[in-house]
């Protein structure tokens, strides 16, 4: 019984099968390091999504924490969708990060909001097909000290 719970723990932490590893409806803070994840949608690693309830989902990343090597088919390693709040701490790092679409790190969409408060928030090394390697947003966009964009890209041939 505990090989089955072991493997499915793992296949767990490779792939995830719809939206997220972290689906959120309501309000996430993550503490730790997401590495690896893949996503058939949107969002392989968070999704703030309302539905019909009058929350509005947040999520906080923590200070330090890194988003590296996440895939997803269509758009953003964080999804923030539907009124969300999206906010980033100190030494928050997004690399090699992979949409298909577009948003290789972040997508921001549907009157959102991300506010970047945190020094030193690095991304690099993130790609997207259509647009925004780094960040695709329509919505909010507030962007504090300090933070570095190097590398990202977009591979579209099409104008």
């Amino acid at each position: 019984m505990n090989r089955i719970k072991i493997l499915l723990f793992c296949l767990f932490s490779m792939f995830s099968v719809s939206f997220a590893s972290i689906y959120n409806e309501d309000s996430v803070t993550i503490n730790t390091n997401i590495l690896n994840q893949i996503s058939k949608n949107s969002g392989s690693v968070a999704a703030n999504v309302t539905t019909a309830s009058s929350k509005i989902p947040s999520i906080t990343l923590s200070s330090g924490v890194s988003f590296s090597n996440n895939t997803t088919y269509v758009s953003g390693t964080i999804l923030n969708s539907v009124n969300g709040i999206l906010t980033i701490g100190n030494h928050v790092k997004f690399s090699s990060n992979t949409a298909f679409e577009s948003g290789g790190a972040i997508y921001n969409l549907n009157l959102t909001t991300i506010t970047v408060i945190g020094n030193n928030v690095n991304f690099s090394s993130n790609a997207a097909t259509n647009a925004g390697g780094a960040v695709y947003s329509i919505g909010n966009l507030q962007i504090g000290k300090n933070v570095t964009l190097y590398g990202n890209k977009f591979t579209s041939t099409t104008v």
